[in-house]
């Protein structure tokens, strides 16, 4: 578990604690659509938090605003010489989408990290059939590096690729 407990302006970023695991649970179907949760299931969730607390190299957490729960931020540090931040998963409160709140959380976050980490390399990983996301991405500067085909499976018969998108630490 990589340890992450800091403030920046109007939030706070804090690392996901068992106890949380619940209220993050109601939090994301509040804010489920298609392409946010790859899985509503309380038990997933659950299994996603211990393999971040019990890993060395994951993070897994919450941005807090005025007290509550803006967004969450889930990954690792890995690559070559562990000198990339691999964003899995990222999402932010709906209510707060296309106002510039995952920007600057983005942009906090990874700041932070490349910093305290020496990091030389951003990457985020996204399906290829949520072109929100991609977008997203691609307005922060992050560009296509790879692409992991049937890497998402919907269904029995229904997958979807990976999108690996990467930025140079700009620091």
């Amino acid at each position: 578990m990589i340890d992450v407990e800091f403030d920046f302006d109007e939030y706070e970023f804090r690392n996901v604690q068992k106890c949380d695991v619940n209220i993050l649970y109601e939090w994301m179907k509040k804010n489920n659509n298609k392409y946010d949760v790859i899985s509503l299931d309380k038990q997933l969730l659950y299994r996603r938090y211990l393999e971040y607390y019990f890993a060395e190299d994951e993070f897994f957490i919450k941005v807090l605003k005025g007290g509550k729960i803006d967004g969450i931020i889930k990954g690792n540090i890995n690559g070559e010489n562990k000198n990339d931040l691999f964003l899995w998963y990222f999402l932010v409160d709906e209510d707060n989408r296309n106002k510039g709140e995952g920007r600057k959380i983005i942009d906090t976050f990874s700041n932070y990290m490349c910093k305290k980490y020496q990091l030389k390399n951003i990457k985020a990983g996204v399906s290829s059939e949520n072109s929100d996301a991609l977008s997203f991405w691609e307005s922060l500067g992050f560009e296509e590096f790879r692409i992991s085909e049937k890497f998402f499976q919907i269904s029995d018969t229904d997958f979807e690729n990976l999108v690996i998108m990467n930025r140079r630490n700009i620091l």
